[in-house]
């Protein structure tokens, strides 16, 4: 799976076309499938928040393109890139649609043209929609021609009227989501049994889990009786509902100026239009289109390390004292050539900069700390010309690991002691090797005499 994420994705470092997707409402096609080429294209460019697989412009705009081979794109993913409000589009390539003996020229094909894809976000799209449902587009009740957008007006200020149906909802469930229920918009609460308090807390907890479109969002506010069924069975044309100052699609209207406005402010995402409630999403950061920075070139990047590892070499250096630092001025230029790992120098190092590079620059700081410090090192001197400073830092390890012995010998005859008597507890002790042969017998006799 991973193989075929990376070959799609570095299918459009090559430039080329991609077949753009289409879209359709209430079975109006909408966008027409269009194909465009990439330009300046870039894959993995991380930002704050996320990271799109693919960026490039086509049809003079910038895109985004995301990949799905076995998971689609997330859900906070999508809401930040919608709230940026940066054209965005999905490509689905599902694994048993590529068959391994399928020919490389048809897998490009597929992945370019064939492969289902869909809007993250379209400006297109999101403007049709907003045109049609949002009641920002609502006129206010003008002169009434008809005798059903008299009817319809009638109807709707008796059901605005009526004193509305409390629904008990949890209290722990209500307080969760409360941050989100107000807004300025008018709620046309005449389409509605209960207040706007209860069917947007109904509508709100009913997102989680996998979301809902618009129409079973308000099947569901339907079923649960928040609804006027006199209003919402009312039939009447949009001419008709603009005369009397009415959303032509009444319910959906409302619950989507809701949905848009919460869209947002970061509560809820509408991905494919399937509405889900978001909990928590990463700071907002823009997309920072134009020029990409420049790569340091590997040269630069040798550069970079030699002067890193000549800097830690002239603060040991200066470390030293006046005999040891002449040895080490006058022996350092024959270092960076010998070879120090199999074959490898450290110039050979510096210039590949893999795991060898950052180990020596470990081992050259240790050495750093160890310099002039009550701690000795006990690793590698890497053939430093400095023999006296190696020679004096070897003999404070070797001190140090001596006491460190004689203390595991003390603990070792204590135990022998509580275990055993005296007598026995000697044998016992005769038996036990320590290091260089020597028993923790020989080594209490040794710091005795000492």
């Amino acid at each position: 799976m991973t193989a075929l994420h990376s070959f799609a994705r570095d299918l459009f470092l090559k430039g080329g076309h991609v077949q753009l997707p289409s879209a359709s409402q209430d079975g109006h096609c909408l966008l027409d499938p269009t194909e465009v080429e990439l330009r300046d294209v870039r894959t993995e460019q991380r930002f704050e928040g996320y990271q799109p697989d693919v960026i490039f412009t086509g049809v003079d705009k910038p895109l985004l393109m995301e990949i799905a081979v076995t998971h689609p794109v997330p859900f906070s993913k999508a809401s930040l890139i919608r709230r940026q409000r940066i054209e965005a589009f999905e490509i689905d390539i599902k694994p048993r649609s590529v068959p391994g003996n399928m020919p490389l020229e048809a897998v490009e094909n597929h992945v370019r043209r064939v492969a289902p894809r869909r809007w993250i976000f379209n400006e297109e799209l999101e403007s049709h929609l907003y045109a049609l449902y949002h009641l920002d587009g609502v006129r206010e009740r003008g002169e009434l021609t008809s005798q059903k957008s008299k009817d319809l007006a009638r109807l709707y200020d008796r059901l605005s009227g009526l004193r509305k149906v409390p629904v008990p909802a949890p209290a722990a469930k209500k307080e969760s989501v409360s941050e989100w229920l107000s807004d300025a918009h008018p709620s046309f609460e005449g389409y509605f049994r209960t207040s706007s308090l209860d069917w947007r807390t109904f509508v709100l907890l009913e997102l989680g889990g996998l979301g809902l479109p618009l129409s079973r969002i308000v099947s569901k506010l339907k079923a649960a009786e928040h609804l006027h069924l006199e209003l919402r069975s009312f039939d009447c044309s949009k001419h008709e509902a603009a005369e009397a100052g009415l959303p032509a699609l009444g319910v959906e209207a409302c619950v989507f100026t809701f949905l848009s406005d919460l869209e947002k402010r970061g509560a809820v995402v509408c991905l494919g239009g399937i509405w889900r409630l978001l909990v928590e999403l990463p700071r907002q950061q823009p997309l920072p289109f134009g020029p990409v920075a420049q790569r340091p070139t590997r040269g630069e990047l040798t550069a970079k390390r030699c002067d890193e590892a000549q800097a830690t070499l002239q603060r040991i250096a200066a470390k030293l004292g006046p005999a040891d630092r002449d040895e080490f001025e006058s022996g350092i230029k024959e270092w960076w050539t010998r070879p120090l790992v199999g074959r490898s120098t450290p110039l050979d190092i510096i210039a590949v900069g893999n795991y060898q590079w950052e180990r020596l620059k470990k081992q050259l700081a240790a050495i750093e700390n160890a310099l002039n410090s009550d701690t000795p090192d006990l690793g590698e001197p890497l053939g430093l010309p400095m023999s006296a400073a190696i020679a004096a830092n070897a003999a404070r390890a070797a001190i140090v690991e001596r006491e460190k012995g004689l203390l595991r010998c003390e603990r070792l005859r204590a135990k022998a002691l509580q275990k055993f008597d005296m007598e026995i507890a000697e044998i016992w002790l005769a038996t036990r090797p320590f290091q260089r042969g020597q028993s923790p017998l020989s080594m209490r006799w040794h710091r005795t005499v000492v």
